[in-house]
């Protein structure tokens, strides 16, 4: 599996009313070839997800745990 470069937990940034899209794609854009970042949200962030995809990110979503759902952010090119 893909080591993971770091997290980034954005329930802070929902619970202050905020939308994390800007601080995930920022994170998400420093990640080199071959690196992953885990993204912790309070619900499946599918929206972003698709916005990742559709720039050449690889996202698996893990099962919603209590609380927190946990995707993995991983860079091709």
């Amino acid at each position: 599996s893909t080591p993971v470069a770091f997290t980034l937990d954005v329930r802070p940034i929902i619970a202050a009313g905020d939308h994390p899209k800007d601080a995930v794609l920022t994170e998400a854009e420093k990640l080199s070839p071959g690196e992953c970042m885990e993204l912790i949200s309070p619900f499946p962030p599918v929206p972003l997800i698709e916005l990742l995809q559709k720039r050449g990110f690889k996202a698996t979503m893990l099962a919603p745990e209590e609380g927190a759902v946990r995707t993995f952010i991983e860079r091709f090119h």
